[in-house]
């Protein structure tokens, strides 16, 4: 164990995994070769250093700000596993004390599998675990915000589900958030599954959200490979959160697509139907749309409305609207008061949304 002083941690770059994290908590290191790795735990902040620049060359910051970085850099970031079709997926593992830079957000492991059109990842050799004072290994779990009770009556929750990565999830969760402001709502954002990042967070608050939280804010630096009992206790939390802070309504993000592991047991959950008041299911093309909405139904959810990708083709809308009774929202759809307006109605179920036709852009 060594002591982590000024002089040697003053050029660290923290990521944004680390968001939550008090710089000055870290005091001491614990080396990787004597420590044990086997003792690692998901969510451990640990030291590195840039050996090569891969897929990777920049690092969000805790502050929000992409950091480019060079072969030499230190940064301080979080083991985590990630899994990511259209990127990386790994494991929350070293490989002796090296590991794989797996997202900008800063997470590392050793990668298991990849896209083909993924560069090699960055190459980083861990230094050691960030520790207290005492000795104790900082983890992101520590800085967790605390329990709070259930708000009752709470704000409506609606949920933005998607048929994939880069289907137009958050483009369409912020864009919402952006029409419910325009209609003078207190807007609460959050993000309930994923790897930890900015970006979605950036994304809400230029769309005008008043309280913004995520999965990290709970301790997460990633949520792949967490118990379906830890996904529930994070939306609910998330929901408690914000309407603890004023929120009127609240739009809440869930990562990846519905076959992914952690999306599907929440997708099929009781509890998690029962928190959420309706979805916008954000798709690709029209055969992940007339799936992805047949999958939600089935599982007992209001889907109030298909956007995404989908909506920017014409074509491929009436080939869903030939399957689908239900109501198509462009992206300057969803940005209108009026757009935002619409989908409340559903909720409060004093208009039914019959019209398949697209909301006009």
């Amino acid at each position: 164990m060594s002591d982590l002083t000024f002089n040697n941690a003053r050029n660290v770059k923290w990521a944004f995994t680390t968001r939550r994290v008090r710089r000055d908590d870290a005091q001491k290191l614990l080396p990787i070769d004597t420590d044990g790795v086997r003792a690692m735990r998901p969510g451990d902040v640990v030291k590195a250093r840039v050996i090569e620049i891969g897929q990777h060359s920049g690092i969000q910051l805790k502050t929000g700000r992409r950091a480019a970085l060079y072969s030499g850099d230190e940064i301080a970031l979080c083991l985590g596993a990630r899994y990511a079709p259209d990127q990386f997926e790994c494991v929350a593992e070293l490989d002796g004390d090296f590991a794989h830079l797996v997202a900008a957000g800063g997470i590392c492991g050793v990668v298991t599998r990849q896209h083909g059109r993924m560069k090699t990842p960055t190459l980083l050799q861990v230094q050691g675990r960030l520790a207290l004072a005492t000795g104790a290994p900082i983890n992101v779990a520590d800085y967790a915000l605390p329990p709070v009770e259930t708000v009752s009556p709470r704000p409506p929750v609606i949920a933005v589900f998607g048929a994939s990565m880069n289907a137009g999830k958050t483009t369409s969760a912020a864009s919402l958030i952006h029409g419910l402001a325009k209609a003078d709502h207190s807007v609460g954002a959050c993000k309930a599954t994923g790897t930890g990042a900015c970006g979605d967070i950036n994304a809400y608050r230029d769309a005008g959200a008043a309280e913004i939280l995520d999965f990290t804010d709970l301790g997460y630096s990633s949520t792949f490979g967490v118990s379906l009992n830890e996904l529930r206790e994070i939306s609910r939390g998330l929901v408690n959160h914000l309407a603890l802070r004023g929120a009127d309504i609240i739009v809440m993000e869930i990562a990846d697509g519905v076959l992914q592991t952690e999306t599907a047991a929440l997708m099929r959950d009781p509890e998690f139907t029962v928190l959420t008041d309706g979805v916008i299911f954000a798709a690709s093309d029209a055969l992940s749309a007339i799936n992805g909405v047949h999958a939600l139904e089935r599982s007992g959810h209001s889907v109030m409305g298909v956007s995404g990708v989908l909506t920017r083709s014409p074509m491929a809308c009436e080939e869903a609207k030939a399957a689908l009774d239900t109501r198509f929202f462009s992206r300057n759809a969803l940005t209108s008061a009026k757009g935002a307006t619409e989908l409340l109605t559903q909720i409060s179920g004093s208009v039914a949304a019959q019209a398949p036709a697209i909301v006009a852009a």
